[in-house]
């Protein structure tokens, strides 16, 4: 089999001649892997820089991510602050003014200025019910945002009246020592929508009725609800 060659003649003054000769096809392998080298190495840059575009971005679009993530939670603290000035203002205010009387609140301590805004019906109390079992009489009912726009925030007492004495939930040890509670004591709630309640007592023993009261303050002390449940049988009937 003839192979097809290239003879290449070399002339170098005052040096002997040379003669090359040259395999076409082993040339042409050698340009065709040279080439199919070349072009893998660009293809690799290419790849390359494509990856590594892509972990910039990433990095990019992380960062812009915590940035936005402590954006809105620099707005939250801001808000909270602002609502905290504000209450803060109405307390002062508060302080300059006289207190309203109410002797059905004569077991909390109430703030300079106390108003009493419940006929504002800001909050109503809905799906009240009471009942009595083993030596226990519960009271549940729904804390409801009348006005269904913002939140309202404040603090929740319950009570219930024996007859021969009166049980307050959250418990307090300044009642137990015969001083009053102080309105910040009781349960705190913030609610947009509504939020449901249950407050449960240990009753004496032959006890047959007995009255429940709802009392809830606004968190700058102003009385928001002074509701009465009852009176409630408690020989075990539920209501």
């Amino acid at each position: 089999m003839s192979t097809k060659k290239d003879t290449t003649i070399i002339f170098q003054e005052g040096r002997i001649s040379k003669i090359l000769k040259t395999n076409r096809k082993t040339l042409k392998q050698f340009f065709t892997t040279l080439s199919l080298l070349v072009s893998a190495l660009i293809i690799s840059m290419i790849l390359t820089i494509i990856f590594y575009q892509s972990q910039i971005a990433k990095v990019k679009s992380s960062q812009f991510s915590n940035l936005s993530s402590l954006e809105n939670s620099n707005a939250e603290k801001a808000t909270i602050i602002e609502t905290l000035t504000k209450e803060n203002v109405a307390l002062r205010e508060k302080l300059a003014q006289p207190a309203e009387e109410t002797s059905a609140l004569s077991l909390f301590t109430l703030p300079k200025g106390f108003k009493d805004i419940s006929k504002q019906s800001l909050i109503n109390l809905e799906e009240i019910k009471t009942s009595a079992l083993d030596g226990k009489a519960s009271i549940k009912f729904n804390v409801m945002n009348a006005k269904q726009s913002g939140k309202i925030s404040g603090y929740t007492f319950v009570s219930l009246y024996t007859g021969s004495g009166i049980i307050v939930t959250p418990s307090s040890k300044s009642l137990e020592a015969g001083t009053p509670i102080e309105f910040y004591q009781g349960e705190s709630f913030t609610v947009s929508r509504f939020r449901p309640f249950e407050a449960d007592f240990n009753i004496p023993r032959n006890l047959k009725q007995a009255m429940f009261r709802v009392v809830i303050f606004s968190k700058t002390g102003d009385l928001v609800t002074n509701k009465t449940v009852g009176p409630v049988d408690l020989t075990g009937i539920s209501q």
